[in-house]
């Protein structure tokens, strides 16, 4: 049984810089962000506010959840008794802000669908474009939202309401509370939050690509996660040192290296307006640069994530400790 880590890497690779209609689809699915599996350890950092300020921070950094707090208390601050014939014109004007904010919550999520659905089609050698996946994410524009939703209001509510508390709890407490607080939320609330990230992934596969209703995707991604756990979590892993790399290359590399080109040039060209000018590319340079990058790592890890579930789904496979502990018999038979 070979591995495939390597061949999957360079494929979703592959995808993500070649196939042009996976950009649009990219660009909008970015919109929600990247969550990615250790997102709870990096929101973990800077906890040392009130549980309200952290709520708010997290709140703010997740775009559904931060569109329905923010009309759901925008709608609740109008003085709806009061409204008199003379407002009509300015509510209409809040009610189109919110069906515009509407249609964007709709299009990402179907984009994130058709991003899913466009990178199995050409996994399979199947033809397909941007409109057409865009079209398949429409239709199942239901279940990713609820089930994106759905984490996204149990993440708020264990990281904000539980994880943080603790964390904070155990910091003022006495040794032996510290000691059990810090293993009820490191080895419990915390592993417990990664795999529900994980098995949410796999029933959004699992709807979308399976064509599941809600219940059998959820209740399939469990049995699926159970048998592949281990293969889940090293993907996650080197999905997350990667991600890491790529950022420290666009950082300390790319950056500084557009910086210093295009610095070299301003300074060929006369003082004033010109260099008003250059500075003034160079930032959307930087700014294009940055937007391309998170872009292309979106579609890269949507594609990582489809091509581990399509081989997984043909055929098991060893993660990459199983095949390394098979050297081992004594260590192997004891683990698995």
């Amino acid at each position: 049984m070979k591995p495939f880590y390597k061949e999957t890497i360079q494929e979703s690779w592959r995808l993500a810089t070649s196939k042009r209609y996976l950009w649009p689809l990219g660009l909008l699915a970015s919109l929600l962000g990247l969550s990615t599996t250790f997102r709870i350890i990096f929101d973990l950092q800077g906890t040392d506010g009130s549980a309200a300020e952290v709520l708010s921070s997290l709140v703010s950094n997740n775009f559904m959840i931060d569109t329905f707090v923010g009309w759901s208390q925008a709608f609740s601050r109008i003085p709806w008794a009061e409204l008199e014939i003379t407002d009509i014109p300015l509510l209409g004007l809040i009610m189109l802000l919110f069906a515009i904010i509407i249609l964007l919550v709709i299009v990402t999520v179907s984009a994130q669908a058709g991003l899913f659905k466009a990178l199995e089609q050409t996994y399979l050698g199947k033809k397909t474009d941007f409109f057409l996946s865009f079209g398949l994410g429409v239709s199942y524009f239901w279940e990713v939202f609820i089930f994106n939703f759905f984490y996204a209001v149990l993440y708020l509510f264990f990281a904000a309401g539980i994880i943080v508390p603790l964390i904070q709890l155990a910091a003022t407490g006495v040794v032996v509370t510290k000691f059990w607080l810090s293993i009820i939320t490191f080895f419990i609330l915390i592993p417990a939050l990664i795999v529900l990230d994980i098995v949410v992934r796999y029933a959004i596969l699992n709807a979308v690509l399976l064509k599941k209703d809600l219940f059998k995707a959820w209740d399939q991604a469990w049995v699926f996660f159970k048998q592949n756990w281990l293969i889940s979590i090293e993907t996650s892993v080197f999905i997350l040192l990667l991600l890491m790399m790529y950022a420290v290359a666009v950082q300390y590399i790319l950056l500084p290296l557009i910086i210093i080109i295009l610095g070299y040039f301003s300074g060929l060209l006369p003082e004033g307006a010109a260099q008003t000018f250059s500075f003034n590319v160079m930032q959307v340079i930087i700014y294009a640069v940055i937007a391309s990058s998170f872009i292309l790592f979106t579609i890269f890890y949507h594609a990582v994530w489809t091509k581990i579930f399509l081989r997984l789904q043909s055929e098991p496979h060893l993660s990459k400790v199983e095949r390394s502990t098979k050297h081992f018999s004594w260590l192997h038979r004891n683990l698995f």
